[in-house]
C-alpha cells in the first residue's frame, strides 16, 4: 500500500492518512501497518519511546509524506475553494485516485455527478445522505418559511464537494479544536455565520446556554460553537436560517423578493450588501437547474 494523502493536525504533525486503497488510517494504525511491511515508501521509527514515520529509502517512484500533505484546515474549506483540489500537487496522486474510483462505479452503472466540469460523486452517495436528513430538511423548512428543495438542493451542492473527503472530515470532527472560520456539515455552514445568526435572534440550538444568549454570544469562542454547529439537526437549522436571514435582508433593504437562484448564489459566498441588481453565479444556476430537481425527485420519492 502507498500513502496517496496526508493530513496535518495544528501541530504540523500527520494524524491522518490515505492508502491507495481508499481506506482511511490513523497515524498509530499507519505505523502497525508500515512495521509490518504493508506500506511501501515509509519506514517506522522510534525516538525517545515516541515511534514515528519517516521516508525509505527504496522509496522509488513513491512522493515523500510532505509532498502529499494538507492541513486540517484545507480540508473544511475544501467545498468553497474546490479549485485548490486541482490545483495544488499535494491533492493530485489522492484526486487522480478518486477519479479513478469514480470511472470504475460509472462502469458498474452508477451515475456519476459533476461540480465546477469535474466529476466529484455518485447519485447514489446523494441519495443516501440527503435521506438520513430528510426529516430535519423539512422541519427547518417549515419554521424558516423557505423551499424545502432548495434547501436539499444547497446541501446537495455542498454534498457533491465534500464527497471526496468525507470520510477524512469524519474522523477529524472529533478531535478538531478550529481557531478559524472553517465550514462544516451537510450544509457546510461557516462557524462565524452561526454565530451571526444567533446573536440576530434567528437561530438558538440551545436557549439555556448562557454562552449562546443573544447579548454573550459575541465574545462566544468559535471552538465552543463549532460542537453546536457540527450536530446534523443543528447545521440543517442554521443553513435555513441563513436562508431566511438572506431573504428578509434583502427584502428589508432593497425591496426585492430574491429568486432561489439569486439565494443559491449568495449562500456560499461571503456577505454581499444588497442591491437591485444581483446576479446570479455558475454555481447557483447549477443549484437550481440541477440540484433542485434531483432534491425533489429523492425527498419525494422515498
Amino acid at each position: 500500500m502507498k500513502i496517496i494523502l496526508a493530513v496535518e493536525d495544528d501541530k504540523g504533525r500527520s494524524s491522518l492518512f490515505v492508502g491507495d486503497d481508499g481506506m482511511v488510517y490513523t497515524l498509530a494504525e499507519v505505523i502497525a501497518l508500515t512495521k509490518s511491511g504493508q506500506v511501501s515508501g515509509l519506514q517506522a521509527a522510534t525516538r525517545n519511546g515516541v515511534s514515528y514515520l519517516r521516508a525509505s529509502r527504496q522509496r522509488v517512484g513513491i512522493p515523500a509524506l510532505q509532498d502529499v500533505s494538507i492541513s486540517t484546515k484545507s480540508v473544511f474549506f475544501i467545498t468553497g475553494n474546490t479549485t485548490s483540489v486541482f490545483s495544488h500537487t499535494q491533492f493530485r496522486p489522492f484526486w487522480d485516485f478518486y477519479q479513478d474510483q469514480l470511472v470504475k462505479e460509472a462502469a458498474q452503472g452508477k451515475l456519476i455527478v459533476s461540480a465546477d466540469g469535474q466529476p466529484f460523486d455518485t447519485r447514489d452517495h446523494i441519495e443516501t445522505v440527503l435521506l438520513s436528513y430528510k426529516a430535519y430538511l423539512y422541519s427547518a423548512a417549515q419554521q424558516f418559511r423557505i423551499d424545502p428543495y432548495l434547501l436539499a438542493a444547497i446541501c446537495i451542492d455542498e454534498t457533491i464537494r465534500l464527497a471526496p473527503f468525507e470520510e477524512i472530515a469524519q474522523k477529524i470532527k472529533s478531535t478538531f479544536i478550529p481557531s478559524s472560520n472553517v465550514s462544516v456539515g451537510i450544509a457546510q455552514v461557516k462557524l462565524q455565520t452561526a454565530k451571526d445568526l444567533i446573536r440576530q435572534g434567528y437561530y438558538n440550538p440551545d436557549p439555556l446556554d448562557e454562552k449562546l444568549d443573544k447579548t454573550h454570544v459575541a465574545k462566544t469562542s468559535l471552538a465552543y460553537i463549532y460542537q453546536y454547529v457540527t450536530d446534523d439537526k443543528h447545521n440543517v437549522y442554521f443553513a435555513a436560517a441563513k436562508i431566511r436571514s438572506l431573504i428578509d435582508e434583502w427584502k428589508l433593504a432593497v425591496g426585492i423578493d430574491i429568486p432561489p437562484t439569486i439565494i443559491a448564489t449568495l449562500y456560499h459566498l461571503d456577505h454581499k450588501p444588497p442591491r437591485t441588481n444581483p446576479e446570479t453565479n455558475v454555481r447557483g444556476e447549477q443549484i437550481v437547474t440541477e440540484f433542485y430537481p434531483l432534491a425533489k425527485e429523492i425527498l419525494d420519492s422515498s
